[in-house]
């Protein structure tokens, strides 16, 4: 599976509200950094554990819903950025 495809399935993933297979497909060394301004910005997480506790968690805690659909996808070797216009 290529990066794109993988970060793709991360979204069908966590649309799905599968976090088994969400954390299946994270690399043990991740590096996650969710924008300054959104309420569970904490720097880059390395770990996916740190971004199951301090994003995952807390958003299935704090929300009835909450959904993103990316519809841009960046990528540069194994480094993918992801988001909306």
């Amino acid at each position: 599976m290529s990066p794109t495809e993988t970060v793709k399935a991360l979204d069908a993933s966590l649309a799905a509200g599968d976090v088994p297979a969400v954390m299946g497909l994270f690399a043990e060394k991740i590096e996650w950094t969710e924008a300054e301004k959104f309420p569970y910005y904490g720097g880059t997480w390395t770990k996916p554990q740190q971004v199951l506790e301090n994003l995952l968690v807390p958003l299935g805690r704090d929300w009835e819903k909450f959904g993103v659909r990316a519809d841009c996808y960046i990528a540069e070797g194994d480094t993918v950025c992801w988001g909306c216009r």
